[in-house]
C-alpha cells in the first residue's frame, strides 16, 4: 500500500523538491530493539522485484531527497496514479537478528516527515507515525497525521 501525496495547487514540484527523514521505530515492549531507520529504503515504483529496496536509503533525523519523485499538479480525484499524484512505496530491507515479535512505533524518536518544497521556496511537511505489528511482517505505514 503506498502512501500517496496529492497536488491539488497550482504549482507542479519536480524531482529533487521531495524529501523525507526517518527516525528508527523502537519496539513498544522493548524499546531497547528497534528497526533502524537506515534500514528503512523509499522508491516510486514496486512490483514483485521490489524495486522500491534499492531506491532512496533513508536516514536517521536527516531529510534525503527522494530519487524520481515529482508531484504533478493536476486533478487527483481522476486516481490513475500519476494525475497530481506521487506514490511512494516503503521496504525495510534489514531486520536485526535482535528484534522480537512486538509492536514497533515512531513514540520514542518522533515522527517520520515527508517535506515538499515548491519553486516558490514554500515548503510543506506531511508528518506520520509509523506502527504496526512487526510479527506478521512490515508491510504498510498507518496513522497517518497532517501537521
Amino acid at each position: 500500500m503506498p502512501l500517496v501525496l496529492n497536488n491539488t495547487g497550482n504549482i507542479p514540484i519536480s524531482v529533487g523538491n521531495i524529501e523525507v527523514n526517518a527516525t528508527d521505530v523502537h519496539g513498544e515492549t522493548d524499546p531497547d530493539t528497534a528497526l533502524y531507520a537506515g534500514n528503512f529504503s523509499i522508491g516510486t515504483t514496486t512490483s514483485t522485484l521490489k524495486p522500491e529496496c534499492s531506491q532512496t536509503n533513508m536516514s536517521r533525523f536527516a531529510f534525503v531527497s527522494i530519487n524520481n519523485a515529482e508531484l504533478p499538479r493536476g486533478n487527483h480525484s481522476v486516481n490513475d496514479g500519476h494525475t497530481g499524484q506521487e506514490q511512494l512505496y516503503y521496504c525495510l530491507r534489514v531486520v536485526g537478528a535482535e528484534t522480537s515479535a512486538q509492536k514497533y512505533s515512531t513514540t520514542q524518536d518522533g515522527l517520520w516527515i515527508i517535506k515538499v518544497i515548491s519553486l516558490l521556496g514554500i515548503s510543506f511537511r506531511l508528518c506520520f507515525k509509523v506502527k504496526r505489528e512487526f510479527c506478521t511482517g512490515f508491510k504498510e505505514l498507518s496513522s497517518f497525521r497532517r501537521t
